[in-house]
């Protein structure tokens, strides 16, 4: 029996990149692209990615950040597989290397009962540039 469902953030849960869409509030986005594609092809590891894309979002407001998150679009049926997979008592998580300022809007939304995600590090309402988490 399936007690645990566990998916990823972006373009499975939501659709789209967070990052993106946060990168597009602080004009960086090219060269978030440009980071992210270095580390699909393998130029650079994940955690120095996200180190190096979350430095550019320095100065970028959380409150900013928390309306895109709202505003972004889940993937056709998400609700319903959420839905479904509660309605039979399984558990259902996020993991993502996404953050949770997103995750936990999604979470709310569909009714996830665990999130495991980076973090902003935010001092007085604006990022720092720096990224926390697993």
């Amino acid at each position: 029996m399936i007690k645990l469902v566990v998916f990823d953030l972006d373009n499975v849960i939501i659709d789209g990149e967070a990052i993106d869409e946060i990168g597009k509030l602080a004009n960086v986005e090219d060269d978030i692209a440009e980071i992210t594609e270095k580390a699909m092809q393998g130029e650079i590891d994940f955690e120095t990615s996200i180190k190096d894309r979350v430095q550019l979002l320095e100065g970028t407001s959380i409150e900013e950040i928390e309306k895109v998150a709202e505003d972004l679009p889940l993937m056709p049926g998400a609700c319903e597989t959420v839905k479904c997979l509660k309605d039979k008592g399984v558990d259902v998580a996020i993991i993502s290397g996404s953050f949770d300022v997103v995750a936990d809007k999604v979470s709310d939304k569909l009714g996830v009962d665990t999130v495991y995600t980076n973090s902003f590090t935010v001092e007085d309402g604006k990022l720092t540039g720096e990224v926390t988490g697993p």
